[in-house]
């Protein structure tokens, strides 16, 4: 999972899609994301065209393989433009933007910051994602056992170099 917030949701989304288009990303979250402002969608538009054979619609990042959400506040000055969903086109995983609107709480000394991103972070369809994400990526019993031995054999090659295991 890959949790970004404002500016770092652009960088987040130029990494994986332009520098390590490699490395999969089971989920990828944005949180008071910029991502949907003209601007911003003028310059990742004109990346990937250069990238994709002038492919008109804006794509998901092909490593993103299972989901991308997108939490807005409405008040959320940078995230005003909150709409993902229909700026990005689907994946080859069928993966585009889920776009949440929530309600992002936070204030100190009785300011509201709407933008925060402990307020996100703290909302119950943030938490709701992350519940499922961890729920989902529990290990067999055959991984578990497997890590287990692995370690066990790590440790065994520790303190009996001679040992040689295949």
């Amino acid at each position: 999972m890959l949790i970004s917030h404002s500016m770092g949701s652009i960088i987040a989304f130029d990494t994986i899609n332009f520098l390590a288009p490699h490395i999969k990303i089971n989920t990828f979250i944005t949180m008071g994301s910029p991502l949907g402002l003209p601007i911003v969608i003028s310059r990742i538009s004109a990346e990937q065209k250069k990238k994709m054979n002038n492919e008109s619609m804006m794509k998901t990042p092909f490593n993103i393989i299972k989901k991308w959400c997108n939490f807005s506040d409405i008040l959320d000055k940078v995230a005003f433009n909150f709409r993902l969903d229909d700026d990005f086109s689907e994946n080859i995983y069928g993966v585009k933007p889920i776009d949440f609107l929530v309600v992002n709480n936070y204030e100190m000394n009785g300011e509201a910051n709407p933008h925060k991103s402990y307020g996100y972070l703290r909302t119950k369809e943030f938490s709701s994602v992350l519940n499922e994400f961890i729920s989902s990526e529990q290990l067999t019993i055959k991984e578990v056992l497997s890590l287990k031995t692995k370690k066990l054999i790590d440790a065994f090659k520790t303190k009996l170099p001679w040992i040689e295991t295949k």
